[in-house]
């Protein structure tokens, strides 16, 4: 498992360098992930450094649910494509291709998840079934009816699975989706 801790930079994680253009802000920050101890599939975790009001309030909802500390704290979530530090995503612009870069300028904190049992294929399958979600919506509804949930079914995790419209997505069930398939 690979953590970036941008406060405490790790030099068998990270390198100095990288053979291709890196935005400014990641340049002056002078770290990114290794990506070559990265592999298709993998569950890309971010938090911000300096949360805002809506980490805190994830974080708080994830709390209620009864997910443990270690796994509360992360407010999004990607799936590594196995290319170039290349991701898929959910966010408010919906689900979109993007890039380790974003969170490789010392503001967050990364970690990587891998399920130790799966193949190569299975890897790349992950890859491909998040790219499959490419341009659907963000699922504001969805969240909303998550956040209701933890406030009113305090301290249980949900004994039935909720789920969005099928043409929307939010950043967790992203993965969750592309891996279950």
């Amino acid at each position: 498992m690979l953590y970036l801790d941008p406060r405490n930079i790790d030099p068998n994680s990270c390198r100095r360098w990288v053979p291709r253009t890196l935005p400014a802000e990641v340049r002056e920050f002078g770290f990114y992930p290794d990506i070559d101890l990265l592999k298709p599939g993998d569950l890309v975790l971010v938090r911000n450094l300096n949360g805002n009001w809506t980490h805190r309030l994830i974080e708080r909802f994830q709390k209620k649910l009864g997910y443990h500390e270690r796994d509360y704290i992360w407010h999004h979530a990607a799936v590594y494509l196995g290319v170039d530090g290349k991701i898929c995503e959910a966010d408010l612009d919906g689900v979109r291709y993007g890039s380790l870069d974003r969170y490789s300028t010392g503001n967050h904190f990364i970690r990587i998840r891998r399920s130790p049992n799966l193949s190569d294929n299975q890897r790349w399958q992950i890859a491909v079934k998040s790219l499959v979600e490419l341009n659907k919506r963000y699922s504001i509804e969805h969240l909303w009816e998550l956040f209701r949930l933890a406030q009113f079914r305090l301290g249980r995790a949900p004994t039935k699975r909720v789920k969005p419209p099928k043409a929307a997505r939010i950043c967790s069930e992203l993965y969750e989706d592309a891996f279950a398939k």
